[in-house]
């Protein structure tokens, strides 16, 4: 559905039950993001729409169904399957299961490029970059990656430049392509400039958002994203310091169970490589025990495979 229908329909919704956007966004977005929303200048999430339908007295499906005409409901599902299909492809997988998705992903793409309505409006057109670049980082292309990543954070700012992140009003496509550029920069060796992107996107979160809630998970995944690099780039005490913030961030607000063990991880190889390795083998030793806990057998292995051949020391005998 294009996103300005929807948010006119959200508002039309919401004053017909003579509520405030105060009370309407509370507490999933704050009332600057709804107004947003509203007015047809930002996207919202998939789980945002349907907690602002289910506010309003709507199931998604029964509003789909009854408000949406056919062709918006086409182009919603095919928004729906590309982030499904992005999230499931592996970058570094060369595997006939991620041929075929791939294959998806085109003609998906090719799909709402078609649709002269939805790519009319400039966060539509957005939402097709970040797809694009996305997928050409998953099949490893990264310049082509980069090059849809820039443009699609010039379509909100025309002027973008790196060392301005913070002072920009970032939408989730901007949070993307932000995110991805540091990731390719790190591909590329550049650490520095992934570095400065993601400590400028955090100040950014810290700066933007007033909902402590979607803060909190921002700056727990950004952070994830710059404590990896970090260590790549051979600065273990930015990485231990970045993730031990991240972790407390975690623990106040029982969030992001996923991000807490990684950064935990990321903390154990951070004394690894400062020569703290006694510190080192107990932290991992906690980590593995966690994972096989929750059964989650490939990153258990990883880590007992990482602390064998790190320091000899099989911690597998003491879980």
């Amino acid at each position: 559905m294009p996103s300005f229908d929807l948010g006119k329909m959200i508002k039309r919704l919401r004053k017909q039950k003579g509520i405030s956007q105060e009370e309407l966004a509370f507490p999933i977005i704050d009332r600057t993001t709804l107004s947003k929303i509203e007015s047809g200048k930002a996207m919202p999430h998939r789980k945002t729409l349907e907690f602002l339908l289910d506010r309003l007295g709507y199931d998604s499906n029964e509003f789909v169904s009854h408000f949406l005409a056919p062709e918006d409901v086409e182009v919603q599902s095919a928004i729906d399957e590309l982030n499904n299909l992005l999230r499931t492809v592996v970058r570094k997988a060369n595997t006939e299961a991620k041929q075929k998705m791939c294959v998806k992903v085109d003609a998906l793409i090719n799909r709402l490029e078609q649709n002269k309505v939805f790519i009319q409006h400039p966060l539509n057109m957005q939402f097709l970059l970040d797809v694009k670049a996305r997928h050409a980082y998953n099949l490893q292309q990264d310049k082509k990656a980069a090059e849809y990543a820039r443009q699609a954070l010039k379509i909100v700012i025309p002027h973008f430049d790196e060392q301005n992140i913070p002072d920009y009003y970032l939408n989730k496509q901007c949070n993307n392509m932000l995110v991805l550029l540091a990731m390719i920069y790190a591909e590329e060796g550049r650490y520095d400039n992934a570095i400065n992107i993601l400590y400028g996107l955090l100040e950014n979160i810290k700066i933007t958002y007033n909902d402590i809630n979607i803060q909190a998970k921002l700056i727990i995944s950004t952070s994830n994203n710059l404590a990896r690099i970090l260590l790549q780039a051979n600065r273990p005490q930015e990485a231990f310091d970045i993730s031990e913030a991240a972790i407390q961030i975690c623990i106040q607000y029982n969030n992001e169970a996923l991000f807490y063990k990684s950064l935990c991880w990321f903390q154990a190889r951070a004394l690894l490589a400062q020569g703290k390795t006694e510190a080192f083998i107990e932290m991992s030793r906690k980590l593995y025990c966690a994972y096989d806990v929750y059964r989650q057998e490939w990153t258990k292995n990883h880590i007992r495979e990482t602390v064998l051949e790190a320091t000899g020391v099989d911690i597998a005998h003491n879980c």
